[in-house]
């Protein structure tokens, strides 16, 4: 599942030509990311599992991903 020897530049690039298996790394490794900053923001469970649920139908249904995750420093 997650493969930690490809950088999210790399699985990027790999889904920006509808690697599919690239775009479920980028979600299996930020899905539980999405969920913590969204229970945050919101303090409710159901509203946070909904947010991660958007999250991946937004990844999965864009054709190009033009914003590089890895360039940002989540964890700072």
């Amino acid at each position: 599942m997650i493969n930690p020897k490809k950088t999210d530049q790399e699985l990027v690039a790999l889904a920006n030509t509808g690697d599919s298996s690239a775009m479920e790394e980028l979600y299996l490794r930020y899905r539980d990311w999405v969920y913590s900053l969204s229970f945050r923001l919101c303090q409710n469970r159901q509203d946070s599992k909904f947010q991660v649920i958007s999250y991946n139908m937004n990844l999965l249904s864009e054709v190009k991903i033009y914003i590089i995750i890895a360039t940002f420093n989540f964890f700072a």
